[in-house]
């Protein structure tokens, strides 16, 4: 036998159900929710032995002025940060000086259409709104500064 005609045993990993499930049990009560039980035998999925599962409080605004939003809105801001600097509109926070990068901003908003598209119908309200909005000013800041460029780079007739 040679080494190529050789395949290694594949490791098949039964119980990830069971960790998932109770890794997600040790996070509830770490939220304040009361930890899930499982449903009857013959209970439809969702279930619990009080009934169907109730939707979440709404949560209080976040104090101190910071914003809530998981890690897709995380991502959403950090891309926004990137072209924003890239156009000029705020310092680099390193440096401290304002540059423009258009070709880098271009493509940072190319990234964000991209990243609307591909989550078309996968996105909560709230989140679809923020990269909407997102998008569009950084699209119209765009379209503003290749404009006055445009404008710079004529020659002006004598």
């Amino acid at each position: 036998m040679t080494e190529e005609s050789v395949t290694p045993a594949k490791k098949v990993d039964e119980d990830w159900k069971k960790r998932a499930a109770e890794e997600k049990a040790k996070l509830q009560p770490a939220k304040g929710a009361a930890p899930a039980a499982a449903p009857a035998a013959g209970a439809p999925a969702g279930a619990t032995p009080a009934g169907p599962s109730q939707p979440a409080p709404e949560e209080p605004p976040p104090q101190g002025g910071r914003r809530r939003g998981g890690p897709f809105e995380m991502l959403v801001t950090m891309l926004v940060q990137q072209a924003t600097m890239m156009l000029g509109m705020v310092p680099d926070p390193m440096t401290g000086e304002r540059y423009q990068d258009i070709p880098q901003a271009r493509m940072i908003i190319d990234m964000l259409a991209m990243l609307k598209t591909k989550t078309k119908g996968n996105l909560t309200a709230e989140e679809d709104r923020f990269l909407s909005g997102a998008l569009g000013e950084l699209q119209m800041e765009y379209v503003a500064l290749a404009e006055e460029m445009q404008k710079r780079a004529r020659p002006k007739k004598v």
